[in-house]
């Protein structure tokens, strides 16, 4: 009897503890998230969104391209596709022309362009 006491008490107390850590809403301990890990990350079911601009200026040979007037770098391994969701080609790209693109997720700027789709 005096084990199902204390085993009682255990399960009650560590319970109680859970309860307050999820009425709380917060970290243990009074620990806050750096910002790094506070910023909302999706979820591995959700796709990544495109977005739309409008290319406003360009320098291929550094690897820019300004869409909206915002400096966004092309990366490595760009992917490129034409409006039929063809294989494109970076160079066709010109000034005023709306684009679709995806961020790098591993690019802490979010400033590298992954993939380009060309409206």
């Amino acid at each position: 009897m005096k084990k199902l006491c204390v085993i009682a008490t255990f399960v009650l107390a560590g319970n109680a503890a859970y309860g307050a850590l999820a009425v709380g809403g917060g970290e243990p301990g009074g620990v806050t998230p750096s910002p790094a890990s506070s910023r909302a990350r999706p979820h591995a079911s959700e796709a990544p969104r495109m977005i739309r601009g409008v290319v406003t200026a360009l320098n291929l040979d550094k690897g820019e391209i300004y869409v909206q007037g915002n400096r966004l770098q092309v990366g490595r391994a760009v992917r490129v596709f034409g409006p039929a969701g063809d294989e494109g080609r970076l160079s066709s790209l010109r000034l005023g022309q709306e684009i679709r693109f995806l961020l790098d997720p591993k690019d802490a700027s979010e400033r590298t362009i992954s993939v380009i789709y060309f409206q």
